[in-house]
């Protein structure tokens, strides 16, 4: 498929390709086409799209713009805002549906943080409505969260190589390295 992320009345709903094989010879193919903005969220996630929510900041792109030149951007704040709240919870249910990891989460809401950053940053009145902070507070949580897994893998892939050299060592018993490094009996034997 190929996904138009933004369209107009005159994009295809199917492209059409020429593939040229040399001697084999030139053959059409035609790949439908998917107008991204034409879908709603939890359509994107239906369709197993939720790779893709990150982009839908970009369903308010166009409205934002003629509200600048209107210099009536502040009433777009609250569907910013709504937007936002949208995408991060679909994000959210997606990972409660364990149909992406927390180190999913984290990526898609960087993206997004990032696109909002791209399209968004530089509009004072966003900051003054603070939409952004919407973001920045989301991110905290899922980043704080796989930091401190991360962390707890690493202090414990370290227990186990201290357990490993002791026992390589011979210089303490098993029940003294238990004891030394705070794993358990399992984890050292298996050290």
């Amino acid at each position: 498929m190929i996904i138009f992320l933004e369209h107009t009345r005159n994009t295809p709903d199917e492209v059409r390709l020429e593939l040229d094989f040399g001697e084999q010879g030139t053959f059409d193919y035609t790949v439908p086409a998917i107008k991204f903005l034409d879908y709603s969220v939890e359509e994107l996630c239906n369709r197993r799209m939720v790779i893709l929510l990150p982009l839908y900041l970009l369903r308010l792109r166009r409205e934002i713009m003629r509200a600048k030149e209107k210099n009536t951007l502040r009433e777009k704040a609250d569907a910013l805002k709504a937007l936002i709240d949208t995408i991060l919870k679909a994000i959210a249910d997606n990972e409660k549906a364990g149909n992406i990891t927390n180190k999913d989460t984290v990526e898609l809401m960087h993206m997004m943080s990032h696109l909002y950053e791209y399209l968004y940053g530089n509009i004072k009145e966003f900051d003054e409505e603070e939409v952004s902070n919407m973001l920045a507070g989301a991110l905290e949580l899922p980043c704080d969260a796989a930091f401190e897994a991360e962390q707890k893998k690493g202090r414990l892939e370290e227990k186990k190589q201290i357990a490993r050299n002791l026992k390589r060592k011979g210089i303490l018993s098993i029940d003294d390295i238990v004891e030394t490094t705070g794993l358990s009996l399992k984890e050292v034997k298996e050290a």
